[in-house]
């Protein structure tokens, strides 16, 4: 098994990021292999991609996040204004939970059987970016999301080995170029 079959343009909202952002992708993409398939895990929750880099693995998961909120305040009709926001936040949160999970079963999974993945995922940190594909980088939809983004980082570093997780950013695909233009 190579490593080297997974890797792939990044795609946001289903378009390519950009020449020379590059990662590789988890869930499978257009005309490639499922690598948690690949690797016997049928269709587990996980990330999008990972990309090494330093003393860590970059988890990257996209997702059109305002959507999804707008759909599960839709499907919950009968929750009033405070009890939907919860919900709402609480069901992204454990969704995303979720996805690094699994991101993390796929690496290990991925460590046992490939010489060279084990050799770029030993011994590293995760760094969790999740890239709101629809989000307006200022005003409400930041504000929103940077409280998301401050309870997830807290239940992961409360689920998980003390600093096993680093970083936990909540990126436009704007702010996501700039960050792997910075560790290119």
């Amino acid at each position: 098994m190579s490593l080297e079959q997974y890797k792939e343009p990044i795609e946001v909202a289903r378009e390519p990021l950009g020449d020379g952002y590059v990662a590789f992708r988890m869930d499978g993409g257009r005309n490639k292999p499922s690598m948690q398939a690949s690797l016997g895990l049928g269709s587990c929750h996980c990330c999008d991609y990972f990309l090494p880099h330093g003393e860590a693995i970059v988890l990257i998961e996209e997702t059109e996040l305002v959507s999804t909120i707008k759909n599960i305040k839709q499907d919950y009709p009968c929750l009033n204004k405070e009890d939907k926001k919860k919900f709402v936040n609480t069901s992204i949160r454990q969704e995303n939970l979720l996805k690094v999970y699994g991101a993390m079963l796929v690496l290990c999974r991925l460590a046992a059987r490939c010489r060279n993945a084990k050799q770029i995922t030993q011994d590293k940190k995760y760094d969790f970016w999740l890239v709101a594909s629809s989000m307006d980088s200022s005003g409400d939809d930041r504000r929103y999301f940077d409280n998301i983004r401050d309870k997830l980082r807290l239940e992961l570093d409360n689920a998980l080995t003390s600093g096993a997780i680093r970083v936990v950013e909540l990126l436009t695909p704007e702010d996501l170029k700039k960050k792997l233009s910075q560790i290119s």
